[in-house]
């Protein structure tokens, strides 16, 4: 819990985005909703966004509040923008566990940290942009540039967040992927530009870094909020939310995982730790709905649970301790305790019993 509340209150506090920081720990690390789990960093998500407002101040991170939303007729090409996200997301996350392997051929983390830090002395000298935060580079870009010079600066810019990532030395992974994903915006904007169609950069910029975080993390609730607490105003909601949601379906078409995932996995693997191992069991409350089929049966007469566990029955204002001749009713809500891993068949096996 310490662990979950730290990165809410981290990524609250570095975006001023404490709603972004709450979901983030329920979609991406907890993976399921949970009260406790909400009280707890909504407290520390506020506390921590609330301490760097008071250093930093109140605005945020890119003030794009004045651009206007996009016009309906032009949802196609936040479609096409989606699809072309989820394919350099899918592209991104394979590239991080080849260039991780390639670094593996080099002994020592001395020498694998070197090569990042000589090419960033390379970069400073003939191409500085690409260095840096990258702030400063996601307001450049929402204006009007050469798609030549978009696209140089994105290759570059990938290189080098790659060959970064992989030697170990990341120095985070949340602002270069929006960084990207600005780019990345920016040339489908001057591309719809050169063959005729009205396209602004900064809108395209918003849904861009939106897509990227989408197709590359794979939290896409996160990363619509986040570009809304970052980008100051929520007029481009719907918007985001279709880009998110092409991005995310193209880049899981192509059967690329998410790069927590993919990173966490390889940590363990040099561990020696199976991943089936690692995984962590989580609880499930379910409610009984008044339609259910599951209505008025005994819970030894549940076939359906696989090697999930009955730990309770809340009926009521009332805990029961499950038993085999203890019959169900509408608006009884169980506690299943499962495997993290096992739990996608079991919601399809709920959503059938429980739910209707």
């Amino acid at each position: 819990m310490l662990l979950t509340c730290g990165a809410s209150a981290g990524l609250a506090a570095a975006f001023n985005a404490p709603f972004a920081g709450v979901l983030f720990s329920l979609e991406e690390l907890h993976k399921d909703f949970s009260t406790d789990v909400l009280l707890s960093t909504m407290a520390a998500s506020i506390t921590g966004d609330f301490i760097s407002r008071m250093v930093y101040g109140l605005g945020p991170v890119f003030d794009f509040s004045s651009v206007a939303p996009l016009a309906l007729g032009q949802y196609w090409m936040v479609l096409l923008l989606g699809v072309a996200l989820g394919l350099v997301g899918a592209f991104y996350n394979f590239c991080i566990g080849k260039v991780q392997d390639l670094y593996s051929y080099i002994p020592g983390q001395f020498l694998r940290t070197l090569l990042p830090f000589l090419l960033a002395g390379i970069l400073m000298t003939v191409y500085p942009a690409v260095l840096g935060g990258g702030h400063s580079l996601v307001e450049l870009v929402s204006e009007d540039q050469l798609i030549q010079s978009l696209v140089f600066l994105f290759v570059m810019k990938f290189i080098f967040s790659i060959l970064s990532f992989g030697s170990g030395v990341p120095g985070g992974i949340f602002l270069p992927l929006l960084v990207l994903g600005a780019v990345v915006g920016s040339i489908c904007s001057q591309a719809f530009q050169l063959v005729g169609f009205e396209a602004l950069p900064q809108t395209f910029v918003i849904l861009g870094m939106a897509g990227l975080f989408a197709a590359i993390v794979r939290a896409p609730v996160t990363g619509i909020i986040l570009i809304s607490e970052m980008s100051g105003s929520f007029s481009h909601l719907l918007s985001l939310s279709l880009v998110a949601l092409t991005a995310y379906i193209t880049a899981d078409l192509l059967h690329s995982k998410p790069v927590y995932d993919i990173l966490l996995g390889r940590l363990l693997r040099r561990q020696g730790i199976c991943m089936e191992e690692a995984r962590e069991k989580v609880l499930i409350e379910v409610p009984v709905s008044h339609s259910a089929a599951i209505c008025g049966t005994p819970l030894r007469e549940l076939n359906w649970l696989g090697e999930a566990l009955i730990v309770a029955i809340r009926r009521h204002d009332q805990e029961l301790i499950p038993h085999g001749d203890t019959v169900l009713q509408a608006g009884d809500v169980l506690v299943l305790l499962c495997d993290e891993a096992k739990s996608h068949p079991l919601y399809e096996a709920i959503a059938v019993h429980c739910k209707t």
